[in-house]
């Protein structure tokens, strides 16, 4: 039987926007030298305090990849991420220009 590349991952975290009515997300891959160091990225939104969130899209990031997400009237953003190692950093922040807060 030949060698398989495992796709499942071990570890799947939410990242919700640190504060209401912030359009912008990113996700950074960091490198490291782990077998099947890919990242998948589900992007979420909700429009209203009661509204439950909504997916939007995925990306599977490799080799310092970067997943960046932007949703205009968004009331709260979310990553939910799927890893094996967690090499990866999250940020958000409220306009184009403002600079990134980093959750993780």
């Amino acid at each position: 039987m030949a060698n398989r590349k495992v796709l499942a991952y071990s570890h799947t975290i939410d990242y919700d926007s640190p504060s209401r009515w912030m359009y912008y997300g990113k996700v950074d891959h960091v490198t490291n030298s782990n077998e099947n160091s890919d990242i998948q990225v589900n992007w979420y939104y909700r429009t209203c305090s009661v509204c439950s969130m909504n997916f939007d899209w995925q990306e599977t990031l490799t080799v310092a990849g970067v997943s960046n997400y932007h949703r205009s009237g968004a009331r709260r953003i979310r990553a939910k991420i799927s890893s094996n190692w967690k090499n990866y950093h999250v940020y958000f922040r409220k306009w184009e220009t403002d600079p990134w807060i980093h959750d993780y």
